[in-house]
Parts: C-alpha cells; sequence; structure tokens
C-alpha cells in the first residue's frame, strides 16, 4: 500500500506541471517545478539548488521558439524572486537578467500540439534571503511578442530562533572581532523537521542534513585563502566519521587547487622570512 502511495505522489508531481493553468495564454503555458530543496532555508543562506522550467503547448498550432539558453541570455526569458512583502528582487550581475545579443544564425526549435520541452537550471542565491516569510520564483518568457507568465512556485525562509540551535563551535580568528556576534562559527541547527550542520560566515551556508545532534570538532583559522575542517560522528561512515574541508570565507568545498595555492603561499612567506645566509668564511 505504501508503495502505491509513493508511486501515485510521485506520478502527480511529474503530472501537475503539464496541465493547463489559468496562467496559460492561447493555450500555451510555463512552469517552474521542480526546485531540488524546497527548504524551509533560513534567513540568510547561501542557496545552490536546480530547477527546471517547462514549456507547455495546448493549443493547436505549433509553437516556435529560441532554445531555453538562447532566450535566458537574450532575457527572453527571466526568472524573479519575489520576496514576502512582494517585492521583486533583482540579483547581481551576471545572472540571467543579463542580456546578451541574439546569434542571427540561432537554430528555432518547434514544439507540436500536445508537446512539452524542458531544461534544468542552476539557482544560486546569496543575497536575497533577507526576511523570514514565504518567496516566489516566478519565469517569464516573451516570445514573439506574447509573454508566457508562469505559475509562482513557493518557497519558505524562517529566522532560527536561538532555542532551535544545538551545538555551536566559534572559528578561531587572527584577531578579536569588532562584533562578537558576528563571528564565524559553525552550528547544528534544527530547522523544520531537519537537522542542519550551518557554516555562518560570509555568506551563511548549510554543509549537510545530519540524523540528530552528533559530537563535532572544528579546526582551521578564518580568513582568505583558509581552509576549516569539520568533523562530526556519522553512523553511515564506514569509520564513524565525515570530514568536511571548507573555504573558511564563503564555505564553498575546499579544492586541490586552493590547497595548492595556500601551500605555495606558505612557502613564499617561509622563504621571505628565512634569515639570510650566513657568510662563508675564507
Amino acid at each position: 500500500m505504501q508503495l502505491i502511495t509513493w508511486f501515485t505522489m510521485a506520478l502527480v508531481l511529474a503530472v501537475t506541471p503539464l496541465l493547463p493553468s489559468p496562467y496559460d495564454k492561447d493555450g500555451v503555458g510555463l512552469r517552474v517545478h521542480n526546485l531540488s530543496d524546497r527548504g524551509p532555508y533560513f534567513v540568510g543562506e547561501n542557496i545552490d539548488v536546480r530547477y527546471n522550467i517547462t514549456l507547455v503547448n495546448h493549443s493547436k498550432a505549433t509553437l516556435v521558439h529560441d532554445p531555453f539558453v538562447v532566450a535566458m541570455n537574450t532575457r527572453q526569458l527571466v526568472y524573479d524572486i519575489i520576496n514576502p512583502d512582494g517585492k521583486r528582487i533583482v540579483p547581481p550581475l551576471p545572472s540571467p537578467h543579463h542580456g546578451f545579443s541574439r546569434d542571427p544564425f540561432t537554430a528555432e526549435l518547434k514544439l507540436r500540439p500536445g508537446e512539452f520541452a524542458t531544461e534544468d537550471f542552476r539557482l544560486r542565491d546569496w543575497w536575497s534571503l533577507t526576511k523570514a516569510g514565504r518567496y516566489q520564483i516566478v519565469a517569464t518568457w516573451t516570445i514573439d511578442g506574447r509573454k508566457l507568465t508562469s505559475p509562482p512556485m513557493e518557497f519558505d525562509v524562517v529566522d532560527i530562533p536561538p532555542e532551535a540551535v544545538l551545538a555551536s563551535i566559534p572559528v578561531a580568528l587572527d584577531s578579536e572581532p569588532k562584533n562578537p556576534s558576528k563571528r564565524p562559527c559553525v552550528q547544528q541547527v534544527k530547522v523544520g523537521k531537519k537537522v542542519l550542520l550551518i557554516y555562518r560566515g560570509a555568506p551563511a551556508t548549510r554543509l549537510a542534513e545530519l540524523p540528530g545532534k552528533v559530537e563535532m570538532s572544528v579546526e582551521g583559522v578564518y580568513g582568505f585563502g583558509n581552509p576549516i575542517t569539520i568533523k562530526y560522528a556519522d553512523t553511515n561512515s564506514k569509520t564513524g566519521t565525515t570530514t568536511l574541508v571548507i573555504h573558511s570565507i564563503g564555505g564553498t568545498p575546499w579544492t586541490a587547487e586552493m590547497e595548492r595555492l595556500r601551500r605555495e603561499r606558505e612557502e613564499e612567506e617561509k622563504a621571505r622570512i628565512a634569515p639570510p645566509p650566513r657568510p662563508v668564511k675564507p
């Protein structure tokens, strides 16, 4: 019975975007859907998720349109994030709102009656989630002067009260901060029904979802070009521990290239401060 229920839910989620909507225009619809993580997110979070934009043709005529990526680059196709106050948030450049000239040799695509076309996109946002509430993502696509608008896709943003912080370890600094409350730290936070591992740097970034409060250690010093190593208990790991190495500024994964550059800087610094060689006695 449970298998049937999950199958039914999956089928509904897959089919719903293809159904007619009051937002459709002349039988043609635009959808924003399938957000890879619907949240809830927390105020100030840096999000990096995937989503789909789908074009649906319920009309009796063939629809001719540019490829999704071309339409996005030329600003025929754009998306807006609407905050809880109903105000549109304009992201900084570069973004889908940054237009490029259309190549005159662009090969247009045809969408016949009853067909749909979809494309996967990435949403990276670190500037919009400034207040708690319900946000919306709305896409618009202008095709031959006809402006299509998608139904809004919604997600929630919440404040994290002090009692939701299950554990918090501050990150070491080279010097004392002017505002200790803004000091970077690694936290385990309960957001909705989830327990998240969060790095509160600039901006705040979720690192992993945890089964609950776990033992954790943090090593490293905050600063440009510095990594932070986080270790936490994980029963799913063969060693019983999961290790994450992140950049201390933004919380992004620490790469091999970053490590190479760090070691080069350390070697240059050692060479710079090394005492001069003693003169050779005759």
